[in-house]
């Protein structure tokens, strides 16, 4: 072997045993092996093991005393040749393995995330939030095999979406089997999933935005119809058809919904009509809104989620304090 090759391999060995030596002193030399599973302690001897059969605490003294030669790296080489087959790319899997483990539990402390509890027939999360969102208000919701249908309703920049969003991230993380941004979270364990937020035209298959969202209620409807558990979400569903249109099918997707005892479906809207029509006709449906108050004809945010309906209008509003009026007025 050439110099300048054993040079090359030498510095590559230095790096792993500085590695695994800062590994081993900052992280398995602590651990209390008895308090883990035995089918991931047995992951963790494999390290402990690695780091004993390498002499990994001696050669990193040589290292520092400038002293791991080319012969000890010929030495290392043979080391590492003479383990088990196999081993050491299991080592390395457990190492894997434990450092996303690590910032698994590391985020959970740091931020306050719950493991969720799966139940059936009930869908609760108490005072979620969601984890980009700097001072973020908390909420809760609670729904049953009776009323498994979630109305959402608000103003503009109310934070509908930013809830909606919250609310999968909560259950796409329970399902990964990951702590979630809540208090508490008690929920089925879906058999299938569908978040449909900021969707976009399907331009591959030709299918614009309002065919996409139907296509995507028809999937989930398809699947809770054989019984299975499903979680859905549509923000400002059937936003891309006109108003007539889109209220007509709004108010047969919440009649029809209900019937689905082990789904739960979350929708938002901007339709206000259709409060005057749905609410002796939606008795299984919940209908919330996200409080937003006026104060001197400035809109105030509170992103409380609370009963009932919301008819305020700010559109215009904003379309007024941004002085769009102005630069659209006509000049002579």
């Amino acid at each position: 072997m050439q110099k300048k090759e054993l040079e090359r391999q030498r510095a590559g060995q230095v790096q792993l045993i500085l590695l695994l030596e800062r590994l081993y002193v900052r992280f398995f030399s602590r651990l209390q092996l008895s308090l883990f599973p035995e089918s991931f302690t047995r992951k963790l001897k494999l390290v402990l093991a690695l780091v004993e059969q390498t002499q990994i605490i001696h050669r990193t003294q040589l290292i520092k005393q400038d002293k791991f030669s080319h012969r000890q790296s010929i030495n290392f080489t043979q080391v590492l040749q003479q383990l088990p087959e196999g081993s050491l790319a299991q080592t390395w899997q457990s190492i894997f393995e434990f450092e996303a483990y690590f910032s698994i539990a590391k985020g959970t402390l740091k931020h306050g995330f719950n493991f969720p509890e799966f139940t059936t027939a009930r869908f609760e999360i108490a005072d979620f939030y969601h984890p980009q969102v700097t001072e973020p208000v908390k909420n809760s919701v609670s729904l049953t095999a009776e009323t498994t249908v979630f109305l959402l309703t608000g103003p503009n920049m109310a934070g509908k979406s930013t809830l909606l969003k919250a609310l999968g991230l909560c259950v796409h993380a329970a399902r990964l089997g990951l702590p979630v941004p809540a208090q508490r979270c008690q929920i089925p364990f879906f058999a299938a999933t569908s978040v449909s937020i900021n969707s976009k035209d399907d331009l591959a298959h030709g299918y614009s935005h309002f065919m996409q969202e139907l296509m995507t209620l028809k999937g989930i409807l398809e699947q809770a119809r054989q019984g299975k558990p499903c979680f859905a979400v549509f923000d400002e569903i059937f936003k891309g058809t006109n108003s007539e249109d889109a209220q007509e099918i709004i108010l047969h997707t919440l009649q029809g919904l209900p019937q689905f005892r082990n789904s739960f479906f979350f929708l938002s809207t901007h339709f206000l009509n259709l409060q005057h029509f749905a609410q002796a006709s939606l008795p299984a449906v919940q209908k919330f809104h996200i409080a937003c108050e006026l104060a001197e004809g400035n809109p105030i945010f509170t992103y409380q989620l609370r009963e009932g309906w919301s008819d305020l209008k700010i559109g215009k509003l904003l379309f007024d304090q941004l002085g769009l009026p102005q630069l659209l007025q006509t000049h002579a």
